[in-house]
C-alpha cells in the first residue's frame, strides 16, 4: 500500500517497545481449548506490545492504554483481530513450531483489509465509514509459543508482501461454490460466507451440510528463508518484520529516526528484494528487520 501514515501507533514503535521491555511470557488467555488459550494469550501480548504495557500488571492500566492505541478489537470469527487508531489492521496467528504453516481458517490471505469484505463484522464496517477508508494496510503477527509459554519466534509480515490481490482467492472459492451449485438445485442452497450450505440433506430435512474453506499459507520463515538475516545459535528469541520499502517510508519521519537510532548488533534492518505476489518474476523493494536476544 505505502499510503502516507501520520499515526505514531505503528510497527516501528512496537519494535522499539519490544527491545526496551523484553518480555517473552505469554499468558493463557481466556477460556477454550489449549490452542485457543495460547492464541488468545498471544493476542493480549500483541495488544500490550503496541500499548507499551508488557511489564504492566494492572488490568485497568492495560485497558486504558489499549483504548488509546486501538480503534477496534474483533473476535475469533471475523477478521481482523484489531486495528490501530489511524493505523494498520492486525491479524494474530499462533503456530505450533518455528516453520509450521499458518491456518487462516475461512478467511483467505489478505494483501489489504477491504471495507467491502463480507467477512468483516458490522462494527468494523462502521469504523471504515467513520474513518472514511475503503481499504487498509494489514499485517500478520505470527508467533511461536513453547510449552513453557515463552515466545520463541515472532513475525510481523505485511499482507502485500505475500498475498495476491483479493480476486485471486475469491475466484478459487467461487469455482468450488459453483461446482457444488451444479450438484444441487440452486434454490436448495443457503446464502453464506462459507463455500456452501446445503440444507435438508436427509429425508426428514433435519440435517444440513456446511462446506467451509480452510485457507493455509506457508510460514514466512519458509517463504522468505533466503532473505532472513543470520542469527546467533544461542538466541532464545527472534523477531522479524517484513514490509515494503514504500510502506517503511510512509511512516512519520519521527518514528523512522527514533527506530533507526535503535539499530545495533541485535536489531538490524536490511534492504531486500522479494517477488511480487501478483507477478513472481517481478522483484519489489522491501525491508526486513530482525531482533534477537
Amino acid at each position: 500500500m505505502g499510503k502516507r501514515n501520520i499515526s505514531k501507533n505503528n510497527i516501528l514503535n512496537a519494535l522499539i517497545f519490544l527491545k526496551e521491555n523484553v518480555e517473552l511470557s505469554v499468558s493463557d488467555g481466556v477460556s477454550g481449548n489449549s490452542i485457543q488459550k495460547i492464541g488468545s494469550g498471544l493476542e493480549d501480548y500483541i495488544k500490550d506490545l503496541f500499548s507499551d504495557t508488557l511489564k504492566i500488571k494492572s488490568k485497568a492500566v492495560k485497558k486504558k492504554a489499549h483504548f488509546k492505541v486501538f480503534a477496534y478489537a474483533g473476535n475469533s470469527n471475523n477478521p481482523p483481530d484489531m486495528i490501530l487508531k489511524n493505523g494498520d489492521a492486525i491479524e494474530v496467528k499462533k503456530v505450533d513450531s518455528l516453520t509450521a504453516s499458518i491456518q487462516l481458517n475461512s478467511s483467505p490471505p489478505k494483501a489489504c483489509l477491504l471495507a467491502s469484505d463480507t467477512r468483516i463484522n458490522k462494527t468494523c464496517r462502521e469504523l471504515a465509514l467513520k474513518e472514511n477508508w475503503t481499504q487498509k494496510d494489514i499485517f500478520y503477527a505470527v508467533g511461536s509459543v513453547g510449552k513453557d509459554k515463552l515466545l520463541t519466534r515472532l513475525w510481523f509480515i505485511y499482507g502485500d508482501c505475500f498475498a495476491a490481490e483479493h480476486g485471486v482467492y475469491e475466484k478459487a472459492a467461487q469455482r468450488i461454490t459453483g461446482a457444488i451449485s451444479q450438484s444441487f438445485d440452486k434454490t436448495e442452497l443457503s446464502d453464506t460466507n462459507e463455500l456452501a450450505v446445503v440444507p435438508k440433506i436427509d429425508p426428514l430435512g433435519i440435517t444440513r451440510l456446511r462446506v467451509r474453506g480452510m485457507w493455509i499459507v506457508k510460514n514466512p520463515a519458509v517463504v522468505f528463508e533466503d532473505i532472513i538475516p543470520k542469527s546467533r545459535k544461542d538466541a532464545m528469541f527472534r523477531a522479524y518484520c517484513l514490509l515494503l520499502d514504500s510502506k517503511y517510508l510512509s511512516f512519520p519521519e519521527e518514528s523512522r529516526l527514533k527506530f533507526e537510532a535503535q539499530l545495533d548488533d541485535k536489531m538490524i534492518m536490511n534492504k531486500v528484494q522479494i517477488s511480487d505476489p501478483n507477478n513472481p518474476v517481478k522483484l519489489i523493494e522491501a525491508r526486513i528487520i530482525s531482533y534477537e536476544v
